[in-house]
């Protein structure tokens, strides 16, 4: 079990410091950034320079063909990794017969992230607001 102290002089948000965001092996960013920890939100939500490059290196499908093979998104907290896999973060829907596939991941213009639902289901979450801990 691993805590994470929050930054709340932002207002009352479950903010901490994430290390880094890869896909796979391959690194998109080392950099030190603020990220929410929002059960509000329905995605995994970063910059849109940064959330561009990490969907270009996992190339999802559009009609699915690659669901079975995409790599994990993994993001960097302290010194653990986090991952989260293509099963969370792609939402495949079936229409008339055909499947589609779009990323539960968006960039916006914004230097932090939301690790909303995306994240939390697959890592089990404890908000620890007298601690000031996540």
């Amino acid at each position: 079990f691993s805590s994470y102290n929050l930054y709340l002089g932002l207002g009352d948000y479950y903010m901490i410091t994430i290390d880094g965001i890869s896909a796979g092996s391959t690194s998109i960013s080392s950099t030190s950034s603020r990220a929410i920890v929002d059960t509000g939100t329905s995605v995994l939500l970063g910059p849109r320079k940064t959330i561009n490059s990490l969907l270009t290196a996992l190339n999802i499908k559009s009609d699915c063909s690659n669901l079975d093979t995409l790599e994990d998104i993994n993001i960097k907290i302290g010194s653990k990794n986090f991952n989260i896999p293509a099963s969370i973060y792609v939402l495949k829907t079936t229409l008339l017969g055909r499947d589609f596939c779009e990323p539960l991941v968006q960039g916006a213009l914004t230097s932090e992230y939301i690790l909303g639902d995306t994240f939390i289901r697959a890592w089990y979450t404890v908000f620890d607001h007298g601690a000031k801990q996540v």
